[in-house]
């Protein structure tokens, strides 16, 4: 069994090397404004205007999409009447897998 004395002695030995610790963790904290860089250096805007440019390509290449599949859509609709069931099932599928 262990004697008080060295608990005592374990006990401030623990403390001493903890303690110390925090008392010298005087650091400073800093940090990046990551919009100002973005937005006033030249990498940064470079970067947003490709971005923007990306992003205006892809919008309208899905506004495209959108309409190509309104229109096949509601011909696939005015055909519903016309068509078999079978027929009309199969567009609908194929419809559904182009979608």
């Amino acid at each position: 069994m262990i004697s008080i004395k060295k608990f005592s002695i374990y006990l401030t030995a623990f403390f001493i090397f903890f303690c110390s610790n925090i008392v010298v963790s005087d650091n400073n904290i800093y940090y990046v404004d990551i919009d100002y860089l973005l937005n006033n250096s030249l990498a940064g805007k470079s970067i947003i205007i490709g971005l923007n440019k990306k992003t205006e390509f892809n919008k309208k290449n899905f506004e495209e999409n959108e309409k190509s599949l309104k229109k096949e859509e509601t011909s696939i609709i005015s055909k519903k009447n016309i068509l078999s069931e079978n027929e009309y099932l199969k567009e609908v599928q194929l419809f559904k897998k182009k979608s």
